[in-house]
């Protein structure tokens, strides 16, 4: 198995594109709310800066490969591979969180 490279990916309405500063601002408009932050290992973002910061701190991650979700052109979320390991052919989906605009649609199983 060859290690993941961030790439754009496409189903219908919905892409992944690897997770970049620019998402944060859209990001912000659409996913900081109480209710998506309530479970996750981050502090709800106050501003744009925070989630600059949280963007950040994912692409510093050297064992994090993580993707902006972009509906209709506006980014609604995020979701990652982590913990790749090669040897077995593996990795773990995580660190996913989306706008709940998008709960109980398409958009998680068509990323997943």
């Amino acid at each position: 198995m060859r290690a993941p490279e961030p790439t754009n990916l496409a189903h219908g309405r919905v892409r992944l594109e690897p997770l970049a500063p620019a998402h944060a601002p859209s990001l912000f408009a659409t996913c900081a709310d109480p209710v998506v932050w309530r479970w996750l290992a981050a502090p709800l973002p106050a501003s744009v800066a925070d989630l600059e910061a949280l963007v950040a701190d994912a692409l510093a991650d050297p064992s994090r490969l993580a993707w902006a979700v972009v509906l209709d052109g506006a980014a609604v979320g995020s979701t990652s591979y982590l913990d790749v390991d090669q040897s077995v052919g593996g990795l773990e989906v995580g660190w996913t969180w989306y706008s709940p605009s998008v709960w109980a649609s398409s958009v998680n199983p068509t990323c997943k």
